[in-house]
C-alpha cells in the first residue's frame, strides 16, 4: 500500500523521493554519492560529447540522472523492471527536469524470459533496501520478502527491435545477474565494444555457486582488462589485472570494476587468459580458500594478507 508522504532526500544538485524514511538507496546516496562511478564514466567520454549510456538495473535513477545532467549532450537510456523502483526513478527524473533520459520497465538478461524478482529486503539496521531486489535470492539478514514478476529480454534484441544507438558505456548493476546480462549482450560487446561499469559483489555469485569472475572471464575473451573503479579515477596502471582483481576480491576491498575495451588506450597491461589459467590450475581450490579467508579473518589481519599476496605474486611471476 503506497503512503501520502514522500520524503526527500538531497545531494549533489539532484533531490531524491521515497516514501521511506529509512530507505537505504537513497540514504547511501546522501552519505556517500556516486562520484567514483561518475568520474570512472568521464574517464572515457568528454562533456560535449553527444553519446550514448546505458544504466542497467536503475533503480531510483541516482546514476542515470547524475551523468544526465554531468553530460547534458549525452543520452542516457535506463532498465529498470521493479515497478515501485520504476515508478520513483520517473518520479525522480520529473522532480529534477532531466530531459535527456530514456527509461524502460524491463529487465536484460541473456533470452527473453519471465522471472521472479525478489524486491523488498528489510535489513538488520531496520532500513529498507529496495535496490537489493535480485533474481536469484536475496543475502543473508534480509527479511519481509516479496516477489515480482518481471519481463526479461536480451539487449541484442532490445537495440534491433527498438532501434536504440549503440553505448559507449554501460554500467550494470543488476545483484549477481551480470554474467547473464552480458550473455545476451554478445553482439553489442562484438561490435562496439562499449566500456562496462560492473558491480563486483563476489557475494552475489556465491550464493548461486556461479565463479565470481564468470563475467571478468566472458568480457576477457573481447579482449578486456580491468580495474577498480577507485583505481581507474586515479589512473593507476594494473600490471596483472586478473590477479589483482582475485586480491582484492580476498581482502573485500572492492565494490565496482571498470572493464577497458581493447581499444581504449589506457596503458592498461593485458595478459593472456590461457596464460592465467594455465598458471592457476587449482582455480577452484584458490577461490574456495579465498572465501574461506574473508568470512574467517579478522580485520587486523588483512592489512598483513594483502602483502603477503603480493609477495607470492612476484615470487610467482618471476
Amino acid at each position: 500500500m503506497r503512503k501520502d508522504k514522500d520524503f526527500k532526500f538531497e545531494r549533489d544538485g539532484l533531490v531524491l523521493c521515497s516514501q521511506e524514511p529509512n530507505s537505504h538507496v537513497e540514504m547511501q546516496f546522501v552519505a556517500n554519492g556516486i562520484e567514483d562511478l561518475q568520474q570512472a564514466t568521464e574517464q572515457f567520454l568528454d562533456v560535449s560529447d553527444t553519446t550514448v549510456i546505458y544504466d542497467v538495473g536503475a533503480c531510483v535513477g541516482t546514476y542515470a540522472m547524475t551523468v544526465a545532467k554531468r553530460l547534458p549532450n549525452a543520452r542516457v537510456y535506463a532498465f529498470e523492471p521493479q515497478a515501485e523502483m520504476f515508478a520513483r526513478l520517473r518520479q525522480n527524473l520529473a522532480l529534477n527536469e532531466i530531459q535527456n533520459v530514456t527509461t524502460f520497465n524491463f529487465g536484460l538478461s541473456k533470452a527473453k524470459n519471465i522471472g521472479t524478482l525478489f524486491n523488498t529486503a528489510t535489513w538488520p539496521d531496520g532500513s529498507i533496501n529496495y535496490g537489493a531486489a535480485s533474481l536469484h535470492g536475496m543475502k543473508g539478514g534480509a527479511k519481509n520478502l516479496l516477489k515480482e514478476t518481471i519481463n526479461l529480454f536480451n539487449l541484442d534484441d532490445v537495440i534491433a527491435e527498438k532501434k536504440l544507438p549503440l553505448p559507449k558505456v554501460v554500467k550494470v548493476d543488476i545483484e549477481g545477474h551480470e554474467y547473464e546480462f552480458l550473455l545476451g549482450a554478445l553482439e553489442t560487446i562484438q561490435s562496439e565494444k562499449p566500456v562496462f561499469i560492473l558491480e563486483f559483489n563476489t557475494s552475489n555469485f556465491e550464493r548461486r555457486d556461479i565463479d565470481s569472475f564468470a563475467p571478468v572471464y566472458l568480457l576477457k575473451s573481447f579482449g578486456y582488462s580491468f580495474c577498480d573503479v577507485r583505481d581507474i579515477n586515479q589512473r593507476r596502471k594494473v600490471a596483472n589485472d586478473i590477479e589483482y582483481l582475485w586480491e582484492k576480491m580476498i581482502l573485500q576491498d572492492i565494490s565496482d570494476i571498470v572493464c577497458i575495451p581493447p581499444s581504449d588506450g589506457l596503458g592498461v597491461f593485458r595478459r593472456d587468459l590461457k596464460f592465467y589459467r594455465r598458471k592457476n590450475r587449482r582455480s577452484v581450490q584458490i577461490d574456495t580458500i579465498s572465501r574461506w579467508l574473508k568470512k574467517s579473518l579478522p580485520d587486523w589481519l588483512k592489512i598483513p594478507l594483502r602483502s603477503l599476496i603480493r609477495i607470492a605474486n612476484n615470487i610467482r611471476n618471476n
